[in-house]
């Protein structure tokens, strides 16, 4: 929920009509088995390759109000769980993330 609500935010500070937050699920085969891939994207404003490159650490945050610390937290989650996360130049501008991580063996029930 976090990477959502951080594409939302960050779609609004940019603003306009064009605004928008996509969110992409698929489940695909590996080598290693079937993996997820959740990709959200939105239409904020560009970052520089400095600034991609420091997301997910702990850094200072871009929002007045933040720690700078909620990617970190998510990228040890995802970490944790097998997964990676990688942070891209969206396809229309903004921030594209791509989370992957292996899918359970066994629906979750």
């Amino acid at each position: 929920m976090n990477l959502i609500k951080n594409a939302l935010e960050a779609a609004d500070r940019k603003g306009g009509a064009d605004a928008r937050v996509s969110v992409v699920l698929n489940r695909f085969e590996t080598a290693d088995g079937e993996s997820i891939r959740l990709t959200i994207e939105n239409t904020g404003e560009v970052l520089t390759k400095e600034r991609l490159e420091s997301l997910g650490y702990a850094t200072k945050s871009a929002k007045p109000e933040g720690l700078g610390l909620g990617l970190a937290i998510v990228r040890t989650i995802i970490q944790n769980h097998s997964g990676t996360i990688a942070f891209n130049p969206g396809a229309a501008g903004g921030l594209a993330v791509t989370v992957t991580i292996p899918a359970p063996a066994h629906p979750i029930s």
